[in-house]
């Protein structure tokens, strides 16, 4: 079975105690090499000579110890360069413990001497082996030839041999020791043998032993995150360190080539200005006089993830925010913190935990705002909090909105106030309409909106939500509301009658109108109920005013969806009113009159020796009607015209010549009529003369203050024909 050469923690401590053919080398705690040269026993060069194929020594092209440059690997044996095919031998004599003939893996051909004194020779990238296993050797036999095997190719490397002397209870639990003497260790030393082998422990070579050993290796012993930019990492001590090289890689990097970041004399070191949320891997080596030990085992440890950004809502409900963030580089959960106005983020607990960028949180109250900050946490630990966000749940939806002030244009509604609104969106729709996609006709800040523009008669549906400044709540129940129709029409219908029209309101033809009437000083009730949109009423009173409400009522819902204007109406009748000449004539024998309107022209009657007084209601008394006089007839009407009888003359003359009147009555028309005149004093008669037709003159004497002429029928029917004709004193002709 094929061997390496393997790096294992021992927990005893070798002592080798140096004599004359034995130094001593220490291991503790860890694997470690000795890193002094060999001494005691002879051991011979395994290249004797000259090379075959030039006149060069040969040489050490690559030295035991620690490597830096780009290789940063610990090299337990040395290099010695040498032409392909030049013959090795065995360092000194021993039993071959191993012999790999295949050029796989980093040593390709090798063979393994086991000195039967707990020294072990090897020998790598071999091309060809000349010894099998178990064989017994001396520094004379020839095990192979230099060659450059390895990684499954005869030359991979170049051409060289790598030597290496370890000591141990066994091949695998072994330490290097350096196989050069002193003052050969260096690249570029070179020294000639004899033919038969240089004895390397000659005394003709002085060296001495080194006291100094390369520390053992440290092993990192924790990691912590101290935050998003900075580690810490602890490692355990190793004896004889001087100081340790801390190493560092990111995932994805090699080790190779790699420097340290730092050195300190400390067994912990601080990296910081790291890279939020990253993953970095950590190396440590022992560092003193004689070397640096070979690397510990990697560490790997997380920064602490930066806090998470952008935080928002994904949907919003009255009990519900959906929050979401943007993800973090290496969070493998989320930690989600929630306050009230007022309270403090000191000492809160998270209210959850999610492995995904969002959270839904339940069962909050209506209209409330909530501050919210998220932490992120990967393998090392929680991050800081982000930022606050706050957000309100959405308020609860009003109640279903009334309607007032109802008019044919327009109306105005109303709803409750809602906790946590700031402002209401108003939505409306026609029938045969969707909600769905609806945008509000309005938004405003108080409980009532007034909406105008509106077609009369129609059926509009509205719906009412509150919002503040992050969601708007669930729509309201709805209202339904008809606007005001258009007045209706109303006219006289002929008497005591009058004819209701009205417009349909939007709807089914199967609505039903209810007409109610008042007079003004009484209260309304129904007079009927149809689906037709005209009514006419009948058996009025003339001269009342009548007030008209008509409803439309679904019948189906037994409601009241709309209401008409009021509309008032006065009853009117005509009437025939004839006139009656009463012993005269007339142009005009009727004429018609409507109730409550006047009566108008009126003809004018004739009769011989009478004036024409009036129109009466009866032929003697009665109310005399004029044209300005108001119609409150409730049938037709007689008039009758009245007279008054003619005087028979035309003027009469007074002179007055001291107390000596003479009077002239110039004219009469009365041929039949006796003529009387008297003169007065104080209302009283003072005297008396009848005049003939033929001589219509006659002298007072005395003291008169005024004179009356009258014209009689007869003597025995002193039946005046016309009024009295009377003479004052302004009127008398004085000389």
């Amino acid at each position: 079975m094929r061997k390496r050469v393997i790096d294992f923690t021992l927990t005893l401590c070798l002592m080798i105690v140096l004599t004359t053919n034995v130094f001593v080398v220490n291991v503790s705690a860890a694997m470690g090499d000795y890193g002094g040269n060999i001494t005691g026993a002879t051991w011979y060069w395994p290249i004797h000579g000259y090379s075959s194929t030039s006149s060069a020594y040969s040489k050490i092209t690559s030295s035991y110890g620690y490597r830096g440059g780009s290789i940063q690997s610990y090299h337990k044996g040395v290099d010695i360069g040498e032409n392909r095919s030049t013959a090795v031998y065995a360092t000194r004599g021993g039993t071959v413990y191993l012999v790999d003939n295949s050029t796989d893996g980093s040593e390709g051909r090798s063979v393994i001497i086991n000195h039967n004194d707990g020294y072990y020779s090897a020998y790598y990238h071999l091309s060809s082996i000349s010894v099998s296993s178990g064989q017994s050797v001396n520094n004379n036999t020839q095990i192979g030839a230099v060659g450059g095997s390895g990684y499954n190719s005869e030359s991979y490397y170049a051409n060289h041999l790598h030597f290496a002397i370890h000591y141990g209870s066994s091949w695998s639990y072994t330490c290097s020791v350096n196989p050069c003497p002193s003052g050969y260790t260096r690249v570029g030393d070179s020294f000639q043998e004899s033919a038969g082998g240089y004895p390397i422990g000659s005394a003709s070579i002085s060296y001495s032993v080194s006291n100094v050993v390369v520390p053992a290796i440290p092993q990192i012993t924790s990691t912590s995150a101290n935050s998003k930019s900075s580690v810490t990492i602890k490692w355990s001590s190793s004896s004889g360190a001087d100081s340790y090289n801390v190493y560092r890689r990111l995932p994805g990097e090699s080790w190779s080539g790699r420097s340290p970041i730092a050195n300190t004399s400390s067994t912990s070191y601080t990296d910081n200005n790291l890279s939020y949320g990253q993953k970095y891997y950590y190396r440590v080596t022992a560092v003193n006089s004689a070397g640096e030990s070979e690397q510990s085992d990697s560490a790997d440890i997380y920064t602490l993830p930066t806090e998470p950004s952008k935080i928002t809502f994904s949907s919003i409900s009255k009990s519900n925010i959906t929050l979401s963030w943007s993800s973090v580089s290496s969070a493998t959960k989320y930690y989600i913190y929630r306050r009230l106005p007022g309270e403090s983020w000191a000492g809160r607990s998270p209210i959850a935990s999610s492995t995904s960028t969002s959270y839904k949180d339940s069962g909050l109250t209506a209209g409330t705002k909530y501050y919210y900050r998220v932490t992120a946490e990967n393998d090392s630990g929680e991050g800081e909090q982000s930022e606050s966000f706050e957000v309100y749940t959405a308020p609860t939806e009003p109640n279903k909105p009334t309607a007032s002030s109802i008019k044919s244009n327009g109306l105005t509604l109303s709803w409750n106030s809602v906790t946590g609104a700031t402002k209401y969106n108003v939505y409306r729709r026609l029938p045969g309409e969707s909600w769905s996609g609806m945008k509000p006709i309005k938004t405003v800040t108080s409980t009532s909106y007034t909406d105008s523009g509106l077609s009369a008669g129609q059926k509009y549906y509205y719906r009412v939500s509150a919002a503040n400044t992050s969601a708007e709540s669930e729509q309201s129940e709805t209202l339904d509301v008809y606007t005001q129709p258009t007045t209706p029409t109303v006219k006289t219908n002929g008497n005591n009658s009058i004819k209701l029209n009205w417009a349909k309101i939007s709807g089914p033809d199967t609505y039903e109108y209810v007409i109610y009437r008042k007079t003004e000083s009484g209260s309304f009730s129904k007079i009927s109920t149809l689906t037709t949109l005209e009514y006419a009423d009948t058996g009025l009173q003339a001269g009342i005013t009548y007030i008209y409400r008509i409803f439309a009522y679904d019948k189906s819902l037994g409601t009241k969806i709309a209401t008409y204007p009021d509309v008032n109406i006065v009853p009117t009748a005509t009437y025939t009113v004839t006139f009656n000449a009463n012993g005269g004539s007339t142009p005009t024998a009727s004429k018609s009159v409507a109730y409550n309107s006047t009566y108008e022209t009126l003809p004018i009657p004739t009769r011989a020796e009478y004036a024409f007084k009036g129109w009466f209601t009866s032929a003697n008394g009665g109310t005399q009607i004029t044209s300005s006089t108001k119609v409150t007839l409730t049938s037709n009407q007689t008039l009758y015209a009245q007279w008054e009888y003619i005087s028979p003359h035309t003027q009469t003359q007074v002179v007055k010549s001291g107390n000596t009147y003479n009077i002239s009555v110039e004219q009469t028309n009365l041929e039949t009529a006796k003529i009387i005149v008297a003169g007065y004093k104080e209302n009283k008669i003072f005297d008396m003369e009848i005049l003939n037709n033929d001589n219509l003159q006659t002298i007072f004497t005395g003291d008169f203050d005024t004179f009356k002429v009258m014209a009689w029928e007869s003597f025995s029917n002193l039946k005046p024909l016309c009024n009295a004709e009377i003479i004052p004193q302004n009127k008398w002709i004085i000389e």
